[in-house]
């Protein structure tokens, strides 16, 4: 969902999750732990808030206006080499981070 706060000028997101088991809380939980060390890389999305209701959990995020990869690759139809070691770099580089943090991403 996208959404506008009053003291940010830019969008943001918001990941809306059900908590309809145990499963799904432990994944939000980790999530929010992992997003919150986002704001020391660039290659990672920045969290600006976390919260829950009885039935949902929500994470404010920034917003990414490029779109997804698979956006990217469904309007284009490919990416040539060069948009491929791009993103690909980019990938790494969040990746690498995160290890760096202990966090192993599956």
């Amino acid at each position: 969902m996208l959404a506008s706060l009053p003291n940010r000028k830019k969008p943001v997101a918001i990941k809306i999750l059900k908590k309809e088991n145990i499963k799904l809380k432990e994944r939000y939980e980790t999530e929010v732990k992992v997003m919150k060390l986002a704001w020391k890389c660039p290659f990672l999305c920045n969290i600006h808030a976390a919260f829950q209701t009885q039935l949902h959990a929500f994470i404010v995020m920034e917003y990414a206006s490029g779109g997804s990869l698979q956006d990217l690759l469904n309007n284009r139809g490919y990416l040539d080499m060069d948009s491929v070691l791009y993103y690909a770099a980019e990938m790494v580089c969040g990746l690498q981070f995160l290890h760096s943090e202990g966090i192993i991403h599956r």
